[in-house]
This record gives C-alpha cells, structure tokens and sequence, in this order.
C-alpha cells in the first residue's frame, strides 16, 4: 500500500478522535444499543417528539441498534430513497427518459415520458449548456423538415407514455396543501417536464426603475408588472388559467440577480410556448397556437428529433437536492402514469423485490410530500441494506447528498466529517427524518442508518438535526475504530 495513502488515512482517523476526544475516551460516544436509546430518549424527552431508529454494521448484517424499529412513521423526502429503489427495479440504472418532437400533418408534437431533468438550469450548468438548447437543436431539425413556415400548432402531451391516452388525473397529488401549490416544492408533474415546472424571477433596474425579469423567457408568455418600490420585498407571481399570461405584483426593495422559484400550473404548455419562441428566434415563421393533445400520438407521426435524460441524473436531482417533482416523475413513469395506480406498484414491488412486510409500509406518492405515506426504521433501513449488495447501489449512492460538500448536506456534519455520511434527509410540518449510509475511510458503506422524528414541534427542527448529527458522529467513529 502507498505509505503517503497510510498515512492520509492515520491523519483522518486522528482527525476524528481529536474531535470526539473525551467523550469516546469515556465511552459516551461509543456506538452501542444504551449509547443510541440514550441518544434518543434525551432528545425525545427535550423536544416531545417520536423517534424511530434502526442502524445496520454492513460488515456483519447485524443490527446494532434500534428504538421502535417496527412502528409506522411519515418519512417526508425519505420516501425518496423507496422511490429510487422502485424505479430501480422497474427501469433500471440504465434508463433514460426521452423527451421527442414529431410532425403529425402540420401540427408539431411534442413528448415525454416525465423526464424530470429536462430543461433543469442546474444540470444544464453543471455541463456548460443552456437550458434551451435542445429546443435550439430541435428547431434545426424542424426547419429541416418543415421550412422556415409552420402554420399548423404545437401540440404538447402530457402523458408519461406514447400509447397512454388519458392523461393524469391532476398535475398535483390530491394530498398536496392547496394553499402551498405556488412554491417550487409543490411543483406539479407531467409527462412532459421543463425548468423543473418552475418560473425563476429576478429583478432588475432599468432606466431608474426595477423590473422583474421571467425565466424561461417567451414573447408567448406575457408578462404583467404590477410591481412599485417599497421598503419591503413582498411580491408575487399570479397567472390566468394556461400560464400564457403571468402578473408580477406587490412591492420590491431593490435588484435581486438571486432567482426565486415559482410553480407554473401547465408545464406542458410552458415547454411548448419556450419552443415557439425558440423557433422563431431561429428564423421560423410560427403562425400556430400551442396547445394540449385531446388524443394519443398517432402512429403515422414522424419522429423529428429527440433528447434523452438518464435516470441517473433524475435521481440526483430527487435525492441530492430534493425536488419533488423529479422523485414523482420517477414514481409515476415506473408506475402507471396514475396516482393510485403507481402507489399500488410501488407497494407491490417493494414487498415483493426488496422484501418489505406489506404492514411496514403504506405508498401515497412519491416524494414524500403526502402524510399519508408511512414506513417503519427497519424497512427504511433494509431497502437501504440491500442496496448495498445490488448491481446498481453506486448509481443509487452517487444520488444522496454528502455531507459537507453538496446537496442538502452541505452545512452539515463539516471537518473531520465531511464527506463520510452520504443520506437523504427530509422535512414536512412535524416531520425530521435522515436515512442513508456511514462510510469507512476507504469510503465503502459501513452502516446503513435510518432515523425518522414525527410529532416535532415548531421551532424544534434544530433540535432534531443536532440528534441525527450526533447519531451519525457515533457510527463514523465507530467506522473509524474497527476493522
């Protein structure tokens, strides 16, 4: 072995135990079954929530500790993790969704299957691309084809598949909080994605003014400014019944290049209103409308072009930075492009490939955001075991968020930890979870953790991290100490 690697390796594992010092010196920090009841009864006793935890040695399969391993919890965004193991199952890692434009007479159709990443600005940035180019590429092969005129419409679906003729029964899960359907994280989902179902507004000063600025952008898209300068920054976005007309109004500070995130009800139409306007800055003369499909694709279409995102990069963006729609997109294409139907697969597919005990486990939808989901620590943490020992746990490892460093991670579990917790958290209104991996230093998984709070009361969410933090602080050290 590289002496330079031995000693890198002595100076991390020094690291830690300078960190914990005392406290592992006198046996408080030591990873046990008394350490982790402990851990929990202090917190559950400070803060009056509920606690379910379940911690696996990967080395040996055994469980090390568990505190109501077999009581049902909601997991908010852990039910991301199940998620990714049912799609998984259903599509493989090698998956990837396609996103095709097709003429059909003169009309433009244009398809997904529920390609999350599709136009994301993050993944587009992360590859040095702009999140139109592929609407810039298709034009190209448009007018290749059709001209520099198109007088028929652009036809969008918003089916998860080719073949399914009825679209989904609503964009949003029926369990959603109405009154929070504007905010990103209620974004809706469709088989035909863009920008994360999302409009980002910035605001600018032009000519002594400040404006708001609209992304996507579209002269198909009006944009209404009711805005006045104010002392506070209090705005928002409201749009009629397609999303063809969006009204900015309320008071704003000053210029703000920070983008904020606002859910658009009809992404479909979102996608198809940034291609015409991509079209004709490409030098097309569109005289059509954008509108929705009433039927499935005919098969005489002809396919133009088509852009294909890997299911990789879907789980990336559902586990590492959370967003809701990528784990129901990844939900709904592995199911039946149905609410109910999907829950119904998912359930039978976790029960039946990844061996979980129907009473363990109730499935509403995908990203956790229903509180009707529920899950018990032992089969939370048993999907995350037998991951472990699949072809394609890499994939699923290489999503979750790392501590100090990325994702929804990166203010935590810093210094001598940094890098050695990979896990999915979550949150909803009384609700604290993180699930996931402590590694060894030479990085393999080492246990595999589940920790679910419910009941949390408000203004104690710090709390709960400080629990789990301090959990995890316990099997780093203990993947430190053993061999």
């Amino acid at each position: 072995m590289n002496p330079l690697y031995q000693i890198h390796k002595a100076c991390l594992l020094f690291a830690v135990l300078a960190v914990l010092g005392g406290q592992l010196a006198a046996g408080q920090m030591v990873l046990s079954q008394s350490a982790v009841e402990k851990t929990a009864e202090e917190y559950s006793a400070a803060s009056n929530a509920r606690v379910g935890i379940v911690i696996i040695d990967l080395a040996s399969g055994a469980t090390v500790a568990a505190v109501r391993p077999g009581e049902q919890f909601m997991p908010a965004s852990n039910q991301k993790v199940l998620t990714s193991a049912f799609a998984m199952s259903r599509l493989g890692e090698n998956f990837n969704f396609t996103t095709s434009v097709h003429l059909v007479g003169s009309d433009i159709h244009v398809v997904g299957s529920g390609d999350p990443a599709f136009g994301d600005p993050t993944v587009a940035a992360s590859v040095g691309a702009s999140i139109y180019d592929e609407f810039d590429r298709w034009t190209q092969d448009i007018r290749r084809e059709m001209g520099t005129r198109i007088d028929g419409d652009i036809v969008v679906h918003s089916t998860f598949t080719r073949d399914q003729a009825q679209p989904l029964e609503s964009f949003r899960h029926p369990d959603w909080p109405k009154n929070q359907h504007h905010n990103w994280f209620v974004a809706p989902v469709t088989g035909l994605n863009y920008h994360n179902n999302c409009f980002d507004v910035i605001f600018v000063s032009r000519a002594g003014t400040i404006a708001p600025v609209v992304t996507p952008a579209s002269r198909f898209i009006s944009i209404q400014n009711r805005t006045s300068a104010g002392s506070k920054h209090v705005w928002s976005l409201r749009s009629n019944a397609d999303d063809s007309v969006l009204t900015v109004q309320g008071t704003v500070r000053s210029a703000s290049n920070s983008p904020l995130s606002v859910a658009a009800d009809h992404p479909p139409l979102m996608a198809g209103r940034v291609l015409a306007e991509r079209l004709v800055l490409g030098g097309v003369d569109f005289r059509g409308k954008v509108r929705y499909a009433t039927q499935a694709l005919p098969a005489e279409s002809k396919c133009l072009s088509t852009s294909n995102g890997p299911l990789s990069v879907a789980l990336a963006v559902a586990n590492k930075r959370s967003i809701n729609m990528a784990a129901e997109s990844m939900f709904l294409r592995a199911g039946d492009g149905t609410w109910a139907g999907s829950a119904r697969i998912m359930k039978q597919v976790l029960v039946k490939d990844w061996s979980i005990d129907p009473a363990d486990i109730e499935i509403c939808d995908g990203s956790g955001l229903s509180r009707r989901n529920r899950i018990t620590p032992r089969a939370m943490a048993g999907v995350l075991d037998r991951f472990t020992r699949r072809d394609d746990y890499l994939a699923f490892a290489h999503s979750l968020a790392v501590s100090g460093v990325d994702g929804t991670l990166s203010d935590r579990l810093t210094g001598a930890f940094r890098a050695k917790v990979v896990a999915k958290t979550g949150y909803i209104l009384g609700v604290s979870c993180l699930s996931g991996y402590a590694l060894d230093w030479e990085n393999r998984p080492r246990y595999a953790f589940c920790i679910l709070a419910n009941n949390v009361p408000g203004g104690q969410a710090w709390r709960t991290k400080n629990m789990q933090d301090e959990l995890c602080r316990m099997m780093v050290a203990a993947a430190a100490v053993r061999k």
